[in-house]
């Protein structure tokens, strides 16, 4: 047996020097393995490591493009860009509690229940440390000087400068311009994120919607370096975006506010076209609201409200808002009869007031009860005698009226550039049925004749069917782009085939001028009472469209007792000056009662300063 004898010093030296060889081999050994690890990172894998390393420190940042302005005619910009100021807070920076600073603040800054909630809410949603938040949007220019006086008070908080959108004229143009609001989940699924991923507003609705790709511009990238907290060190390089571009329209900021002061308290519309090209020179409804309300926010309770509001402010109503046109369709009808050689000049029937279909005992009634005598065309134009186109429309039946009214873009949607506009009703026998699973009545064919029943149009079409008479038959598409960065823009075709030309005689024309300049300029005109010192001849046509049919044995002070929102709409239409058509004017003023009363001055006052200011600009 062999014994191990520990007291001798060589065997305890060979023992000593064969575990050193080991331990040595060992380190050497992870030696190598570390050195082998170091090798894969540093060189095998250095690309993929170094692009995570930068990732760490080095982020791409997305710049916000400056949104293009739009001006009018006139070069007065209508919506723009202004800066806005915003409190700004980042958590990690801050002393103490975010409750206790915002407690401290209440004294300088008028924070709101709702402004702090909205904090803690984007607080909770932040995407990385040292992430600034919004604490008050919007700051006045009060709170900004005091807040600056104040500033050493509260590190970790700055006002931060950007810019937003602007509305100089407020509620003038808000339905024709539309306005911008917050990009949501909606949003995201019908634009370019890329595009889109330093921009906090889009267009809504109206021409800020309509020619959005245009405004917008095109996203910037900045490459920034961050410390291991998250706070922004400088910025390495940087790609500036593209403006958007700017747009001019063909709407007249003189003309807009002339027509809005004019239609004063009502609630209705206003839509002034150039007959040669189809530029809208106004588009105006009431009421109205401030479109910057959109942009630095609304409270809750006050958005509540608005919706909720009985006289609908969010409404476009000139190209949305449909209304019986009433007889502002009779000189249309007119032309159908006289194309078609239903009736002529001469053709008279005796008016009593009222006219009745054979064998029944209904009365289809005239808006004058004792009626007009004896009427011929001329004259059926002139006083507006619903008997006379009761008669008129029996003859010429409603698939042949619906015939003529179409290519007057009726029931259609006719406007190059109006998205919230409606195509309305051009009804006939074929509409019903689809639409009801009923049959066409004669008494259907009446109302039609006067502009009622299931007749509905949108002032635009009734602006659109004037400028359209206006150039006898000729067809301007209507639009309100102008121009694109100073560019102009080729004049659209018409929406459809069927909008084409409208032939007729020149006599006929001639006769249908005629007869609407006798409704403004004769003693008996429904709208003469607009003539008076007039230096330039205005062809028109009123009309009273029924909102509710009261039974017809209810008496005058009955009637009278009828809240106002069952009393008629007034309509007018015009076109001026009559030897050489300039400009074509369509006024409804809801609840107003008669045409020639209400609506025939709104659309006076807007004339006159068309061409007052027309004058005034060749001196």
């Amino acid at each position: 047996m062999y014994n191990l004898n520990i007291d001798s010093h060589v065997t305890e030296r060979n023992i000593f020097i064969k575990r050193s060889i080991y331990v040595a081999g060992f380190m050497i050994f992870l030696t190598l393995l570390i050195l082998c690890r170091l090798f894969y990172l540093q060189v095998i894998k250095h690309d993929m490591y170094l692009t995570r390393s930068q990732k760490n420190h080095i982020q791409l940042q997305p710049i916000a493009p400056i949104r293009g302005s739009v001006y009018d005619r006139n070069g007065i910009a209508i919506a723009q860009n202004k800066y806005r100021y915003d409190l700004m807070l980042v958590r990690e920076e801050i002393l103490s509690d975010p409750a206790q600073v915002i407690a401290e603040l209440g004294s300088i800054i008028d924070l709101t229940d709702e402004d702090t909630a909205n904090f803690y809410k984007q607080l909770g949603r932040r995407q990385r440390p040292h992430q600034p938040v919004t604490l008050k949007p919007a700051l006045q220019q009060e709170e900004i000087a005091r807040f600056a006086v104040n500033r050493y008070r509260f590190p970790g908080i700055w006002i931060q400068s950007h810019l937003i959108r602007d509305y100089p004229f407020k509620d003038l143009f808000f339905h024709v311009l539309g306005h911008v609001g917050q990009i949501n989940q909606q949003d995201l699924q019908k634009i370019d994120p890329k595009n889109y991923q330093a921009t906090r507003f889009i267009g809504k609705s109206g021409i800020e919607k309509q020619y959005e790709t245009m405004l917008h511009g095109t996203v910037g990238m900045q490459s920034i370096e961050i410390n291991a907290q998250g706070r922004i060190l400088k910025v390495i390089d940087k790609k500036t975006p593209a403006k958007g571009q700017d747009i001019q329209l063909h709407l007249d900021y003189y003309l807009q506010k002339k027509a809005y002061a004019a239609l004063a308290e009502h609630s209705g519309a206003l839509v002034a076209m150039d007959v040669k090209t189809g530029g809208i020179l106004a588009m105006v409804s009431k009421p109205s609201i401030d479109a910057n309300q959109f942009v630095t926010g609304f409270t809750t309770q006050a958005f509540k409200k608005l919706q909720q509001s009985r006289d609908l402010p969010l409404f476009h109503r000139a190209a949305a808002g449909l209304y019986p046109p009433a007889s502002t369709i009779k000189p249309m009808l007119a032309l159908a009869g006289l194309e078609t050689q239903t009736v002529d000049t001469k053709y008279t029937i005796w008016d009593p007031g009222w006219y009745k279909l054979e064998g029944s005992k209904r009365l289809f009634r005239n808006w004058k009860r004792s009626g007009h005598g004896e009427v011929n065309l001329f004259k059926a134009i002139q006083v507006s005698s619903d008997t006379y186109y009761y008669h008129l429309a029996y003859k010429l039946g409603a698939e042949r009226m619906h015939q003529y009214l179409q290519p007057f873009g009726f029931g259609q949607k006719v406007a190059f550039d109006v998205m919230e506009e409606n195509a309305g009703i051009l009804p006939d026998p074929e509409w019903k049925k689809q639409r009801f699973q009923s049959s066409w009545f004669a008494g259907d064919t009446l109302n039609m004749g006067i502009g009622q029943g299931y007749f509905l149009a949108t002032p635009l079409q009734l602006a659109t069917a004037t400028a359209v008479i206006a150039n006898k038959g000729k067809w301007t598409q209507p639009r309100l782009l102008l121009k694109i960065n100073d560019h102009s823009v080729s004049q659209p075709s018409s929406p459809s085939s069927h909008l084409a030309e409208i032939t007729a005689s020149p006599a006929n024309w001639d006769f249908i001028f005629a007869a609407m300049q006798a409704v403004v300029h004769s003693k008996r005109g429904t709208a003469t009472g607009i003539s008076n010192n007039l230096h330039y001849q205005i062809a028109g046509k009123t009309g009273t469209a029924q909102v509710i049919g009261l039974p017809q044995n209810k008496n005058k002070q009955e009637k009278e007792s009828e809240l106002k929102k069952f009393t008629d709409h007034a309509l007018f239409i015009a076109f001026a000056p009559l030897e050489k058509p300039e400009i074509a004017v369509a006024v409804i003023v809801e609840n107003g009662g008669s045409g020639g009363a209400i609506a025939a001055p709104i659309a006076r006052t807007v004339l006159d300063d068309y061409f007052r200011r027309k004058k005034a600009e060749k001196l």
